[in-house]
């Protein structure tokens, strides 16, 4: 590998192995040349302990973004991108139905694998896809309408024009799953009777157990539902009127939008190119939340009765990578030895193409010569404004692998969340918070479209926030001009 290579960290979370080797390290190695037109020729992901990080090559990252805008500016590939990612979500469904009526005892061990196989090859699909819409896949486009607003809106204003412009319309997953709630909710501050909601909280359950169910985060069971709703605090008239901002958030934005495409006589292919960065993030969310977090479950059940048959703990299979799994579960030989060095670290590295990995202390070595993270630890903390809005509190930091239930308890009502990135898991402790700022993440990413919704200062981006601020400090966060300030540490 080229010495002049430079790695940038793209985002952190909790995963295993075999998790990272039917997801990140095939879509990239060849499964986005198809969904984007380019794959990555240099990638690495590095685990320590369950706890994941993903680096991209820099020169990479560029050509993502010049493939990508020829991708997404262009109305009749991103229509075709769409359809796409839609026919791969229904797969998954289908699939994941049929894995849930499925009878997998009674299946035959070659008739198992192959069951397997499908489920992972829909892991790669949807990952191939998911990773082609990447921040720096739409960031030309970003930059491209950032600057146009600005000789439209003027230096004050452009940045309220542009969250508005791309604000996605269409009701998220996240959304839905509120408006659910908060319907179970009224119905039962009505009434004050529990046994009258049970079936509601079962459907509820059912509906939306899953699309929590990531980064160490068990799925949610109908008690935890139960539990949750005998412990809301929060008046009748607050959740009706929650409830109403929810069902008309996409009318009222369609509005807004009308009148302020007319006063800044926004073009328009501006007003398209906004579309479209609306409609990528509201995809990425989708294909999140309804499409592999959901399916990974259904495909882990299956790797389970492997695991009974094989008399292992399942989570030994997740320190495999596939082709050794699938070489186990023909032969039952396992290297005791190699998978607890695994344990302690693991890197998989994607060289001129070719995958390569690493395990133990040769891992740790591997990570010291690829990548210096001396530069996170250091510097003031800047980032692109998603929500702009400006706020003084206290940083609450979220590290992947942390409790949220103990993150919830170290927070208060002026707390300030600070994150590597959010993701659906992390919904209490955004909705306990005053502000967002995250070290990763575009305007089409997760914290982005939530802060948004909630109308909550959010910086995301800024590369180093989570490594200067700690539990306590108390800062600024000026979302108008993308600045968190450091007013006192604790």
């Amino acid at each position: 590998m080229k010495k002049d290579l430079e790695f940038q960290k793209m985002w952190e979370g909790v995963a295993s192995i075999l998790d990272m080797d039917t997801s990140n390290i095939p879509a990239l190695a060849y499964g986005t040349k198809k969904a984007l037109g380019v794959s990555q020729k240099h990638w690495f992901y590095f685990s320590q302990r369950g706890k994941v990080s993903g680096f991209y090559e820099k020169d990479g990252m560029k050509k993502e973004r010049e493939v990508g805008y020829k991708l997404f500016s262009n109305k009749r590939q991103f229509e075709e991108y769409t359809r796409s990612v839609k026919r791969v979500l229904n797969t998954i469904k289908k699939f994941d139905s049929e894995v849930e009526s499925a009878s997998l005892i009674t299946m035959d061990d070659p008739q198992l694998r192959r069951f397997l196989q499908r489920g992972f090859d829909l892991c790669i699909d949807i990952f191939s896809y998911y990773l082609a819409c990447q921040p720096q896949c739409v960031l030309e486009i970003e930059e491209e309408i950032e600057t146009y607003l600005k000789k439209k809106a003027g230096e004050r204003s452009y940045r309220n024009v542009y969250v508005l412009m791309t604000t996605p319309e269409q009701e998220s997953v996240l959304q839905k799953e509120e408006v659910s709630w908060l319907s179970i909710l009224t119905f039962f501050l009505k009434t004050k009777d529990f046994k009258m909601v049970e079936g509601k909280i079962k459907r509820h359950h059912t509906a939306f157990h899953l699309m929590l169910a990531a980064d160490g985060e068990k799925p949610k069971s109908v008690q935890d539902y139960s539990i949750k709703l005998k412990n809301e605090n929060i008046s009748l008239r607050e959740a009706e009127k929650r409830l109403e901002n929810i069902k008309t958030h996409g009318l009222e934005l369609k509005r807004e939008k009308r009148e302020v495409t007319k006063k800044y006589k926004i073009s328009a292919t501006a007003v398209r190119l906004c579309a479209t960065l609306a409609a990528v993030g509201h995809l990425r969310l989708e294909m999140r939340a309804n499409g592999w977090v959901p399916h990974y479950h259904f495909v882990y059940k299956i790797l389970d009765e492997a695991a009974r048959r094989l008399g292992v703990p399942a989570e030994r299979l997740q320190l495999l990578t596939l082709s050794e799994l699938d070489s186990y579960l023909q032969t039952s030989t396992l290297d005791m030895e190699s998978l607890e060095k695994r344990r302690e670290a693991f890197l998989g590295l994607i060289r001129n193409g070719n995958v390569e990995y690493f395990e133990g202390e040769e891992a740790r070595r591997k990570f010291k010569e690829l990548y210096d993270d001396t530069n996170e630890k250091v510097g003031d903390i800047h980032g692109k404004v998603a929500m702009p809005g400006k706020v003084t509190g206290r940083v609450t930091v979220y590290r992947w692998g942390d409790s949220i239930e103990s993150c919830l308890q170290r927070m208060s009502r002026e707390s300030v969340l600070v994150a590597g990135q959010t993701r659906p898991q992390l919904m209490p402790l955004i909705a306990k918070s005053i502000a967002i700022v995250t070290d990763e993440g575009g305007i089409t990413s997760h914290a982005a479209i939530v802060s948004r919704e909630l109308k909550k200062p959010c910086i995301i981006g800024t590369k180093n926030a989570t490594h200067v601020l700690h539990d306590g400090d108390l800062v600024e966060v000026d979302a108008d001009n993308g600045i968190v300030r450091v007013v006192k540490k604790n």
